[in-house]
């Protein structure tokens, strides 16, 4: 492993300072005499309202690399594009203030980038109710691939169902992005666009990959929470979700691919069925996470949309 800086990992959050200490517990945990002078930790705080500058406070006394960041205003889903533009390192990685990493994940990570140098890395996500579920570590494998359609067939190949493909485009804790590839995006893509869409996050990774360098990996590097407050939104995001795979497909010129095709229908198709059951259980006033009989009837509904 070279000594260079190397990662920054961007974590936006509001009013979530458990979670997003327990989040950054997992990195910190990994950052041994190797790992420790490659990465970075940049929190932005979008004005929230609980102890998260305490918490920060006393974390910074401990490591000096996490920077804390506290917006000027409160940019929902912006934030995401506001944690990114802080990336100063050859690399960002995108969390979310709820999910973890695994404890092997930065170490293959660094690996990985050492041998490939890629400009887009997708790694495989665990989303589940029990955020303390054991992740085995398994070999680093991965594949790489320099042109955005064989990594379109490719991912269809291996995931053909809802649940299989969704993460791949509209989960940000699985990516990984290089810094330069980022900035060219975001100088191109119109800002209002990205800040307005609750997808923000997927547009500069996706921006053009024609001509970039793509891994996928085949190991587990996040593990999320599946049934949290925010998993649930408006029909709005199903809109935002669509306008954002019309841009991919856009700007990566996929309109004939069929894997393409099939991919966009079943995530939109996907997405759309979950979002509407989550609707009819909050319009009733229906708590999934602490009842039974609707986290049943949730897992089955999931189970049939694939």
């Amino acid at each position: 492993m070279s000594d260079q800086p190397l990662i920054s990992v961007c974590i936006p959050t509001y009013n979530r300072s458990k979670e997003l200490s327990e989040a950054i517990y997992s990195i910190t945990i990994q950052l041994d005499d190797k790992l420790e002078d490659k990465v970075e930790i940049i929190i932005t705080d979008d004005v929230g309202t609980d102890d998260t500058p305490q918490v920060i406070a006393n974390l910074q006394k401990q490591y000096n690399n996490i920077r804390y960041i506290r917006n000027d205003k409160n940019y929902r889903f912006g934030n995401w594009i506001i944690a990114n533009s802080h990336a100063t390192w050859e690399y960002m990685i995108m969390l979310s203030d709820d999910d973890y990493l695994t404890e092997f994940s930065l170490s293959y990570l660094v690996e990985i980038i050492e041998k490939t140098w890629f400009d887009f890395l997708l790694h495989k996500p665990v989303y589940t109710p029990d955020i303390n579920i054991v992740v085995p570590k398994t070999p680093n494998s991965y594949s790489v691939y320099d042109w955005v359609k064989e990594y379109i067939n490719a991912l269809y190949a291996r995931e053909k169902k809802y649940m299989g493909l969704i993460w791949y485009f509209s989960f940000n804790s699985i990516m990984v992005v290089k810094s330069s590839y980022r900035k060219e995006s975001y100088s191109l893509v119109d800002k209002e666009v990205m800040m307005d869409n609750e997808f923000p996050q997927e547009f500069p990774p996706y921006f053009d990959l024609k001509d970039k360098i793509i891994v996928l990996t085949d190991s587990t590097f996040v593990k999320g929470r599946l049934l949290n407050a925010q998993y649930f939104g408006s029909l709005k995001l199903i809109n935002d979700f669509k306008i954002t795979m019309n841009f991919i497909e856009k700007q990566n010129s996929l309109e004939s691919l069929p894997a393409w095709k099939a991919i966009k229908r079943i995530c939109i198709t996907g997405w759309t069925r979950t979002m509407y059951i989550g609707i009819v259980i909050s319009k009733l006033h229906l708590n999934y996470k602490q009842t039974w009989l609707i986290r049943k009837i949730y897992f089955f509904f999931k189970k049939f949309v694939q």
